[in-house]
């Protein structure tokens, strides 16, 4: 199983969907310390589909995919 993540900062309106393996997502740690966590949260690990469909209840318009992993759909 692959494994997606959603980051979600309620400031900034925003979610994310990443590969776990992604150098920002850590396999949902994220790249930044817990004590600078205050408006953001990792969630998951996710199968892809359910991973953009997490996000899509998280915001209100788009979802984007991580620009450096660029998280694809897994081939059979």
């Amino acid at each position: 199983m692959r494994e997606f993540y959603v980051y979600h900062n309620w400031r900034r309106d925003r979610a994310v969907v990443h590969h776990g393996a992604c150098r920002y997502c850590r396999f949902g740690v994220g790249a930044h310390t817990p004590a600078t966590r205050a408006s953001d949260e990792w969630l998951g690990p996710f199968e892809y589909d359910d991973a953009f469909a997490r996000a899509r209840t998280l915001r209100r318009f788009d979802v984007a995919a991580c620009r450096v992993c660029s998280p694809r759909a897994p081939q059979p």
